[in-house]
């Protein structure tokens, strides 16, 4: 329904950028009270965090669509890689592959191939 009645999802493929850890604010100084430039910062890491996104749009397509959506997201080990560190290719590749070669990724893995080809 979501693209129409005459088309049907098959399959929905998230593919997150690693866990970045929690997001908060730290409790205030009176120098941050007076001048306040870590919020910057939270706010920045806020809006590039698409895990909220991806559990809202994995909550809508099991409604819509079950079996339909899936979400591969390197769980550990990538917290302190950014967008441009092209340097660090080597790391984010060493922590992909080991994040596929976890047995609940491999189901998952599976389901997207089946959904795709079947």
């Amino acid at each position: 329904m979501a693209f129409g009645k005459d088309r049907t999802v098959h399959c929905i493929l998230s593919i997150g950028s690693g866990h970045k850890g929690v997001v908060g604010l730290e409790r205030p100084g009176w120098f941050q009270k007076m001048f306040p430039t870590n919020g910057l910062s939270v706010l920045e890491r806020l809006s590039m965090d698409s895990e909220a996104a991806a559990e809202q749009m994995q909550v809508w397509f099991q409604k819509q669509s079950p079996g339909a959506y899936f979400r591969l997201n390197v769980e550990q080990g990538m917290y302190d890689i950014g967008a441009g560190d092209w340097k660090k290719l080597g790391e984010v590749t060493a922590h992909t592959v080991k994040y596929l070669q976890g047995g609940r990724v491999s189901i998952q893995v599976d389901g997207v191939v089946d959904r795709i080809i079947g």
